[in-house]
């Protein structure tokens, strides 16, 4: 790797690190003004406090001289920690990038892959080619063999240049030398795409063919699934068990013990409607599709509140069942003094 040492002239465009705008191509474009920079600070960091993308019209300078420009600050998350996002600024769709970016970017151009150093020799950066994937100081750490000399190559076939998946070294192998796996991450499940949550959908009846030369004999015994009981009508009596206190039976359900709670319980699920509630204003605003009571299940599970944010604004997703005991509870203390003075 090639040492270059910056002249007096790099050195001060190091020091400066004046911030410049590049257009979608790399090419500079201008650079960017004291005053341009306190506004872009301010948008940036209100995003960043926010933890959301923002776009503003900012206006610089005075009377005749004043222009106005487009500040956007795009974040994109990276985990699912709070501080787990990187931000990108552009200004009128160019690019915010330091003086420093620029400085290494010429240097790359003009020596390739280099160590830059002050005059006196002291180290300021390597700079490496962008466009190389290199491991990360934990893949460096990992002392895992390559999946052509380990002994899982034996097992089953795997993949070329991956480890089998039950293998003791595909945990700590780097990323491109693991087993594939068909797993959703848990940062991608709240960006889910529409056709996830399409075995959600009522399954239609499919079409049965037999072979052309199958028979079936009348005599053969056709097995039935046991019929389902509703909870009135159960032969249990389940209604009648006794339940922890504060874990009442919900309304329409077997006890949680029953063999046909499990069973009941889906079955109601797919029949009885869900609607999505404005927890601003409390009003139902329409029948939940497919996607939101999939969404909605999965933050369900998740943080236990089966509750949505579309457009900002949240939403809840409730049966059919609970609004009516909801609303049977309102009226009820209502209806009792009415009916005591009568």
């Amino acid at each position: 790797m090639q040492i270059v040492r910056l002249n007096r002239d790099e050195l001060t465009e190091w020091r400066k690190n004046q911030p410049h705008l590049v257009d979608a191509e790399g090419h500079l474009v201008s650079e960017v003004s004291q005053a341009l920079q306190r506004a872009v600070d301010t948008v940036t960091r209100s995003a960043r406090s926010q933890r959301k993308s923002l776009t503003q019209r900012v206006a610089i300078g005075a009377g005749p001289q004043q222009r106005e420009h487009t500040v956007a600050v795009a974040i994109r998350r990276t985990g699912m920690n709070d501080t787990d996002f990187t931000s990108e600024v552009t200004v009128d769709g160019h690019r915010v990038v330091t003086g420093k970016d620029v400085l290494y970017a010429k240097m790359f151009q003009k020596h390739g892959e280099c160590q830059l150093r002050m005059p006196n020799g002291v180290i300021l950066k390597v700079v490496r080619d962008p466009g190389l994937r290199r491991p990360t100081y934990a893949e460096s750490q990992q002392m895992a063999p390559r999946p052509e000399h380990c002994p899982c190559k034996a097992w089953g076939h795997p993949h070329p240049g991956r480890h089998y998946p039950t293998c003791q070294w595909n945990r700590v192998a780097p990323p491109d030398e693991r087993a594939v796996s068909d797993a959703v991450p848990e940062e991608e499940v709240r960006i889910l795409p529409p056709e996830a949550f399409s075995a959600l959908k009522k399954p239609g009846i499919p079409a049965v063919t037999l072979p052309i030369a199958a028979k079936v004999s009348p005599t053969a015994a056709v097995v039935q699934p046991p019929p389902l009981d509703a909870p009135e009508s159960c032969r249990n009596g389940c209604l009648d068990w006794a339940t922890p206190k504060g874990f009442p039976i919900p309304k329409g359900q077997h006890h949680p013990t029953c063999q046909f709670a499990k069973a009941w319980a889906i079955k109601t699920a797919k029949e009885v409607p869900r609607w999505l509630i404005d927890l601003n204003t409390g009003e139902k605003v329409r029948l939940a599709t497919d996607q939101e009571i999939g969404e909605a299940d999965i933050v369900a599970q998740r943080t236990g509140s089966p509750i949505l944010h579309i457009d900002e604004r949240p939403y809840a997703v409730v049966l059919q069942t609970e609004l009516d005991s909801a609303e049977a509870a309102v009226d009820s203390p209502v209806d009792a003094p009415a009916a005591e003075s009568a």
